[in-house]
């Protein structure tokens, strides 16, 4: 065999068992993408699951799987960062609002070490008294006792200070309703909230000057006209105890007033186009009166 011959027959070798071994490679790589394909294809367990949830709310229920639960919707209030001081005010302020300081139990006027409602009231002297409610010979307005129940539940003070004799009552004025009763002391007292609550509005107002609007829930409101000032943190939507401090009895206002405070009791809901000067105004003198706690069994 010459040399021609046998070089050929080396190539010709060589080539086959290339093709051979690309042969070989091929089939492997065409196995293996079989196998990872099938491994990627869901059973036929999951694609039923897959096409169960993916189904609507009322197939998945005839089918007796119950629904999933509902995620949270436009308008819901998002979680709480995980901030410990942010969840300390928040849980703080929660317990407040829900069970203010001082709060009684429901069906019971509220209590305060800081402040007890005196157990009488009478008409100031020496002066002719508007709407007076009925008095004794004493000028002490006849069944008087500390609180009214302006809605189930809701105990507030008919006079949310000490000392004080009443100047005005509740009713039409010279040719107007005056919608509250106005409350007179020498010198100048303190003025408390009336009862637990959320302070709804604290600010400066031409006819009413300094105010407090407290928001006591089932629908019932007071506010306190007049004062000298406004106690420094008082802001709308701090909860309030009962006996808190709202300011000195003032004359504040964009005209002369005598020092005074214009107490009002108001029932309705806030969220009205007038706000609060959309609420109804009630004479405390019309409802029925209720003692203290202490007094309460005698109602």
């Amino acid at each position: 065999m010459n040399g021609a011959m046998l070089v050929g027959r080396v190539i010709g070798a060589a080539l086959s068992a290339g093709f051979g071994a690309f042969l070989a490679a091929n089939q492997a790589m065409t196995a293996a993408d079989r196998t990872a394909e099938a491994r990627s294809e869901p059973s036929a367990a999951a694609a039923a699951d897959i096409a169960t949830a993916s189904a609507p709310v009322s197939a998945r229920a005839a089918a007796g799987d119950p629904p999933a639960e509902p995620g949270p919707t436009e308008g819901d209030e998002p979680p709480i960062a995980d901030d410990p001081a942010q969840e300390a005010n928040a849980a703080e302020l929660a317990a407040v609002v829900a069970a203010p300081e001082d709060a009684p139990a429901r069906g019971d006027p509220p209590v305060s070490p800081r402040f007890t409602p005196d157990p009488t009231l009478s008409l100031c002297p020496r002066i002719r008294i508007s709407n007076a409610p009925a008095a004794e010979e004493d000028r002490r307005i006849t069944g008087y006792k500390p609180f009214v129940e302006p809605a189930p539940g809701v105990f507030v003070a008919v006079a949310p200070t000490n000392g004080a004799c009443l100047t005005s009552g509740f009713g039409f004025r010279r040719g107007k309703l005056h919608k509250g009763v106005d409350l007179q002391s020498r010198p100048a007292s303190m003025i408390v909230a009336a009862a637990p609550g959320v302070v709804a509005e604290a600010r400066y107002r031409p006819d009413f000057g300094n105010f407090v609007l407290i928001d006591h829930g089932g629908g019932v409101h007071t506010r306190y006209a007049h004062l000298q000032a406004i106690e420094p943190g008082l802001r709308p939507g701090a909860p309030i105890a009962f006996g808190a401090p709202l300011g000195m009895m003032g004359d504040t206002s964009a005209y002369k007033v005598a020092l005074h405070l214009h107490y009002e009791i108001l029932l309705g809901d806030l969220a009205n186009p007038k706000g609060s000067f959309g609420l109804t105004p009630i004479d405390p003198f019309a409802l029925e009166m209720v003692g203290a706690r202490a007094q309460a069994e005698g109602r």
